[in-house]
């Protein structure tokens, strides 16, 4: 399962893989309480470096790979071309 992200507070978001949702979005809040769950699809760690080398063109925070500053507003058409679909 692949997940979206972001800090309600900062707009920085993060794709990730994992095969507990639930017990992910648990670890990020001990030490993020802004963390929120943009969305989540089907999808292993090879889709997942797919979508970060797409995503690659918003610039990552600091050296890491992982946190990405989106344009101060990721438009839900670039999350929808990513595979997304955006929660209501």
């Amino acid at each position: 399962m692949l997940y979206m992200v972001g800090m309600d507070v900062f707009n920085d978001v993060k794709v990730g893989f994992t095969d507990d949702i639930a017990r992910r979005m648990r670890e990020y809040r001990t030490h993020n309480p802004h963390i929120v769950l943009i969305d989540m699809l089907e999808g292993n760690e090879t889709l997942e470096a797919e979508i970060h080398a797409r995503m690659a063109d918003m610039g990552f925070i600091g050296d890491g790979t992982e946190w990405m500053i989106p344009p101060r507003t990721l438009s839900r058409k670039k999350i929808h071309e990513l595979g997304f679909k955006i929660f209501s």
